[in-house]
């Protein structure tokens, strides 16, 4: 199954929700889902396999507790939504 930014605008609840229903839906059919978003929240509660994309290249696969403990500072920089408006972009 391939979810697209399913959360996108929505509110926390409603996120909450989309959240448990792709959890669900994993859980009672089993089946595989991929879930397209850029809200690390979503991905920390939902995935056990994260890959991430960075210059069109999946730059990096783990866990999210792999990922969370990663060192690259553009991967802490993303979790943690970049450092401002304004930053130099470095990748």
């Amino acid at each position: 199954m391939l979810y697209d930014e399913p959360t996108t605008g929505l509110d926390p609840i409603s996120i909450r929700r989309i959240n448990g229903l792709i959890m669900s839906l994993q859980a009672k059919i089993g089946v595989t889902s991929m879930v397209v978003t850029h809200e690390m929240p979503s991905v920390f509660t939902i995935a056990n396999r994260i890959a991430m994309v960075r210059n069109k290249h999946v730059e990096m696969v783990g866990t999210p507790e792999e990922i969370q403990a990663c060192p690259e500072a553009w991967v802490q920089k993303f979790i943690a939504g970049g450092d401002g408006i304004l930053e130099d972009d470095e990748g």
